[in-house]
């Protein structure tokens, strides 16, 4: 069984003058993840690859395949604010985080045209500043004004996409076939927090809709990730005596702060108190 969580990014900057005042309020606009950033995601969570932000000269248009701004002018780690939420409306259910940037007066001075954000050393995305019109701009930064620079990062399930609706898997030789469905979201940070390619996987007895409060598991081994891949299989284990009820649902955490939740045709009857369970299932995540 396989998920599919799709990732976005964007920027908006402004300029502060002394008095306090606004003398640039630039438009929101989409960034591109870099492949840097995607293959971090495997063992790294957001919160820590979106923790430095880099403003520069360079007017390179991005690519995927780059690791560092063109002309890096400027850093800063001085989060003024952040904050993130989860929003539990059907179909679009996900998760998205917010964080605000300040370098202080003085700090950047003169043109800058790129900018990207960082952390544990690697780039994650990059992006050359578009103004109203949505052209390329060049921003001009005097020494009494402040940068304020707003980071907003999205993800969520892709019930259309690459994560089957349909399909089956094996179970003691045994095809189990399934219904994928989407059901919960929850409203906090804990998917910020966690790195995308090491997902949670619950097994529930509701048969309605799958429950976030099915049974975890006693252990969960994580394949090698593979660079390049955006994918990542992992195998729960549960020990003899853990899971005491029938099993009709199988859940993927999708990173989008939801379950994803694989409904078995036919339910598999609760482990006997010696058995262990074992459940394989798929993560994959791409750009929006």
């Amino acid at each position: 069984m396989k998920t599919h969580t799709k990732l976005g990014c964007y920027f908006k900057v402004q300029k502060i003058g002394p008095d306090g005042n606004i003398t640039y309020d630039g438009p929101k606009f989409h960034n591109v993840i870099l492949d840097s950033g995607m293959d971090a995601l495997a063992d790294n969570s957001p919160a820590t690859l979106i923790s430095t932000i880099r403003v520069g000269s360079g007017r390179s248009v991005p690519v995927s395949s780059q690791t560092s701004l063109e002309e890096e002018v400027a850093a800063t780690s001085n989060m003024h604010q952040s904050y993130s939420w989860a929003l539990n409306t059907y179909p679009f259910r996900h998760w998205k985080g917010e964080g605000l940037f300040k370098f202080e007066p003085g700090s950047v001075v003169g043109e800058i045209s790129e900018v990207g954000v960082s952390g544990n050393g690697i780039l994650f995305n990059r992006q050359l500043f578009i103004d109203v019109e949505g052209q390329w701009a060049n921003i001009q930064v005097l020494e009494v004004e402040a940068v304020l620079l707003y980071v907003e990062f999205y993800m969520y399930p892709d019930m259309d996409g690459e994560g089957s609706e349909e399909g089956s898997f094996e179970l003691e030789g045994q095809s189990m076939p399934y219904t994928r469905e989407v059901d919960v979201v929850m409203s906090n940070s804990n998917e910020y927090n966690r790195a995308i390619g090491r997902f949670d996987i619950r097994v529930s007895e509701e048969t309605s809709g799958f429950s976030y409060y099915g049974t975890s598991p006693s252990s969960i081994q994580y394949d090698t990730y593979v660079p390049g891949s955006f994918e990542r299989k992992a195998t729960a284990y549960w020990d003899a005596g853990v899971v005491t009820h029938d099993i009709n649902t199988v859940g993927v955490g999708t990173g989008a702060g939801a379950y994803s939740f694989f409904r078995l045709d036919t339910p598999v009857e609760k482990p006997k108190e010696t058995e262990q369970l074992q459940v394989t299932a798929k993560r994959s995540w791409g750009r929006a």
